[in-house]
C-alpha cells in the first residue's frame, strides 16, 4: 500500500500556530526545507474544536500545497494534493478485476483473499481508504501456477498489464496495473502525477509454525507472524460495493502489522511528512472537505458562471481524421508525437465542451497522425523520477489516449455527453492494437466499426464483457 499507519515515529516540537507545518518539495519562504527525515505535520491537531471553519484551516495545513487551488478529476481524483485519490476510474477497475478473480475462485477452487491496508479500510468504514489507490491480496503457492497460466491471460483480454514481482531471485508475487492517466500540474520540467489502477497479489505460505509468509520474504506481513487461525476460515463481506474474501480476524492482522487503528497518522512514500490524527473519522471528514471543494471549483471553472438554457440545440464535435477544431489542437496536444497533459489542459477542454454545448463527440484511433502514438516516454520518465513500479501501457494511437485521459471526466461533469468510437476503413488494423480496450467501455455509448474490425476483435471482447458483467456500448456496423 503507499499509505501505511506508522507507530514509533519520532516527533519533533510542533508550535501550536501551525509554523512547524512542512509543505513536501515546495515550503512557503519563511519555513525551512524537510529535511529527509519523517517529521510530523501536527501532533496536537486533534486538541482543536471541530467545526468548518477548523477544518478549512486543518486542510490547508496538511494536506495541500500553499496557494494551491484543488480540482477534481475521476481519471485522477484530486489535484495539487500531496497524497493521491481514490476514485471511481479505479473503482470501475477494481470491480472488473475482482470479478475474474472471483470468477476463478468459484470455477477451480482458487483460494485469495483481501489484505493490508484494505483490512483497514474494511475495519473504519467498509470501503477503501480515500487516500489510497491500490489493493492488496494473497495467493497461495499451490495456485500460483495457474495464476500464471489462466488467470493472467484472461485479465490482459480486458486490458490490464502484469508485471512480476521477483525478489532475490524468487518470482514472489505481480503487480495488476490499469492504464495509468499522467498529467503535468504546470509544465514538462515541472513535477507530474500519476492515477492508475494497481492490485499487489503476494504469494504466500504458512511456515511451520503457522505463520503467513511470503515466498520471497516481501512485504510487511511477512514479518508479523499473522497465525493461521487469524487467516482460515476467509469470510466474504462488502467491501466497496463488491462481495470480496477478507481473512477471518482482520482486526488481529490489522493490530499485528499496524497497531491501533481508532487513531490516524497518513504516511506518504512521495512526501516527507506524516499526519497525525486521533481519530480516524476527523481525517476522513477533512479529506471529503477537499473533494467536495474542489468539485466546486472544477464546476465554477468549466461554467465560469455562464449556463447554457435547456432548450438550446446541442452540438456534435468530431475528433475524426483531420477534423479537429484548430483551437481545440493546442488543448488536446502539444505537437504531433507527444500528448502530455495538464490540469489547465483537462479544465480547458471541459469548458470548451460547455462553452460549445456539445452534446455527442465522435472519436477515431488515429485522428490526424498516421503513426503509432508511443506513451511510454513520459512513463519511464515517471517511473524513474518517483521510482513507481509501474508496467508499460501503450495506447497507440491519440484516439485512444484521448479516451484514456479525458472520458471519465467528460461522463462525470457531463453525463448527457454521448462518446461514439469510431473506426473507419482507413484505420483497420488486423493486429488489433487500436481496439478500445473493454476497461472504458463504461464511459462509451456507441462503438462504430467495420465488419471486419467486428469479427476480428469487438465480438471477442463482447464476449467476455459479458462474462464480467462489463457494460458493452452499442455496437454500430458501418460499410468498410
Amino acid at each position: 500500500m503507499l499509505f501505511l499507519q506508522k507507530k514509533n515515529i519520532r516527533r519533533n516540537s510542533v508550535i501550536s500556530n501551525f509554523e512547524h507545518v512542512l509543505y513536501g518539495s515546495s515550503p512557503p519562504a519563511h519555513n525551512p526545507a524537510p529535511s529527509s527525515d519523517i517529521t510530523v505535520c501536527d501532533k496536537d491537531i486533534y486538541k482543536m474544536s471541530y467545526n468548518m471553519e477548523t477544518i478549512k484551516k486543518r486542510v490547508a495545513q496538511l494536506f495541500i500545497a500553499p496557494d494551491a487551488t484543488c480540482y477534481y478529476f475521476e481519471s485522477i481524483g484530486i489535484t495539487n494534493l500531496n497524497l493521491t485519490t481514490y476514485n471511481d476510474f479505479i473503482h470501475e477497475q477494481a470491480k472488473i478485476c475482482f470479478k475474474i478473480l472471483s470468477n476463478f475462485e468459484t470455477s477451480h477452487k482458487i483460494t485469495f483473499a483481501v489484505f493490508a491496508g484494505n483490512s483497514i479500510g474494511l475495519l473504519r468504514a467498509g470501503k477503501n481508504l480515500p487516500w489510497s489507490d491500490d489493493y492488496d491480496i494473497i495467493l497461495f503457492k499451490h495456485d500460483v501456477a495457474f495464476f500464471m497460466s489462466h488467470i493472467i491471460p484472461e485479465l490482459e483480454k480486458v486490458g490490464f498489464i502484469i508485471k512480476i514481482k521477483i525478489v532475490n531471485g524468487i518470482v514472489s508475487g505481480a503487480k495488476i496495473f490499469g492504464p495509468p492517466v499522467i498529467v503535468d500540474y504546470i509544465n514538462y520540467n515541472n513535477s507530474q502525477s500519476m492515477s492508475i489502477f494497481q492490485c499487489d497479489v503476494f504469494f504466500s505460505y504458512f511456515d511451520t509454525n503457522g505463520f503467513l509468509k511470503n515466498i520471497g520474504g516481501w512485504s510487511l506481513y511477512h514479518k508479523k507472524n499473522i497465525p493461521r487461525n487469524a487467516v482460515f476460515p476467509l469470510k466474504r463481506r462488502q467491501f466497496h460495493g463488491m462481495l470480496l474474501p477478507f481473512f477471518n480476524d482482520s482486526l488481529k492482522e490489522v493490530e499485528l502489522c499496524y497497531g491501533n487503528i481508532q487513531k490516524c497518522s497518513i504516511f506518504s512514500h512521495h512526501i516527507d511528512s506524516t499526519i497525525f490524527y486521533k481519530r480516524w473519522e476527523n481525517a476522513y471528514k477533512d479529506f471529503d472537505h477537499i473533494k467536495t471543494s474542489s468539485i466546486i471549483n472544477t464546476r465554477n471553472y468549466i461554467t465560469h458562471n455562464c449556463k447554457h438554457g435547456s432548450e438550446a440545440e446541442k452540438k456534435t464535435l468530431l475528433l475524426t481524421s483531420s477534423a479537429i477544431p484548430r483551437e481545440l489542437c493546442d488543448v488536446l496536444f502539444d505537437d504531433s508525437n507527444h500528448f502530455h497533459i495538464s490540469i489547465s489542459k483537462k479544465l480547458d477542454f471541459l469548458r470548451y465542451l460547455h462553452d460549445n454545448n456539445i452534446g455527442v463527440i465522435v472519436i477515431s484511433p488515429l485522428i490526424f497522425l498516421k503513426e503509432r502514438c508511443n506513451t511510454n516516454f513520459l512513463l519511464e520518465k515517471l517511473k524513474h523520477k518517483k521510482k513507481i513500479d509501474a508496467a508499460d501501457y501503450n495506447y497507440y494511437a491519440p484516439g485512444l489516449k484521448i479516451i484514456g485521459d479525458h472520458a471519465a471526466d467528460i461522463k462525470y461533469y457531463f453525463p448527457n455527453i454521448k462518446i461514439i468510437y469510431e473506426e473507419s476503413v482507413d484505420d483497420v488494423h488486423g493486429d488489433g492494437d487500436y481496439a478500445l480496450s473493454p476497461l472504458f467501455y463504461n464511459y462509451i455509448s456507441i462503438i462504430r466499426v467495420t465488419k471486419m474490425r467486428y469479427d476480428q476483435v469487438y465480438q471477442k471482447q463482447s464476449t467476455i464483457s459479458k462474462k464480467y458483467r462489463i457494460t458493452i456500448p452499442t455496437i454500430e456496423i458501418i460499410e468498410s
